[in-house]
Order: structure tokens, then C-alpha cells, then sequence
């Protein structure tokens, strides 16, 4: 990657934050729920891998009777989450790259000659 290349993304990215914290700072409460549910959605992967760990080790694990008992709850409860948090997560980075790309632009006025 040149430094153009960089420079090209390091400013799309600080676009995108100073667009994101301007929202959050301008928008009303539903607004602000609805960036938090993104942001969550965003997260879900970790955040559902953290409750899969805590529901079977609290419920399954117990009543599994032997070893391969028990990696086959954890072998298949992790491959539904996962592919339910990866799609979550897809959905919300959508969500708002949709919404950073239709935002309302400035206009600039052209310059009379």
C-alpha cells in the first residue's frame, strides 16, 4: 500500500468517526439507541461467544456424562452462534455504511466567474 493509499483511507476513516460522533452528538434518544443497537450488532460475535461459554458451562456441561459428550455440545452450540453473530454483525456493518453513504453532503457553492 502506498502513502497515498493510506492517506486515502486515513482520512475516510476520520470522516467516517467525525460523522458517527456528530450524529451521536446531534441525534435524540431514539438515534442514540439505534447507534448503540448497531454498535452492539457490531459486537455480537464476542458478546454471544461470552454467553455460549456461560450457558454451557453452567447448564449442558453438568449433565454431559463423558468427554465427548461434552465436546460435541461445545462443538455445535459454538458453530450455531458464530454463524448467527457473524451474520449480525454483517448486517449492522451494512446497516451503517448504508447510512454513512446516504448522509445528507454539503454543498458547495460554485464559484462565479
Amino acid at each position: 500500500m502506498t502513502s497515498r493509499e493510506e492517506d486515502a483511507a486515513r482520512e475516510h476513516l476520520e470522516r467516517f468517526d467525525g460523522w458517527l460522533s456528530r450524529e451521536w452528538k446531534r441525534g435524540n434518544q431514539l438515534g442514540k439507541a439505534g447507534v448503540i443497537i448497531l454498535l452492539l450488532g457490531m459486537a455480537s460475535p464476542f458478546l454471544l461467544g461470552v454467553v455460549a461459554v456461560l450457558a454451557i458451562w453452567i447448564w449442558i456441561l453438568p449433565l454431559a456424562s463423558n468427554f465427548t459428550e461434552r465436546l460435541s455440545a461445545f462443538g455445535v452450540l459454538f458453530a450455531l452462534l458464530t454463524a448467527i453473530s457473524v451474520k449480525i454483525a454483517n448486517q449492522a456493518e451494512k446497516i451503517v455504511g448504508v447510512a454513512y453513504l446516504s448522509r445528507p453532503r454539503k454543498h458547495i457553492p460554485k464559484e462565479s466567474k
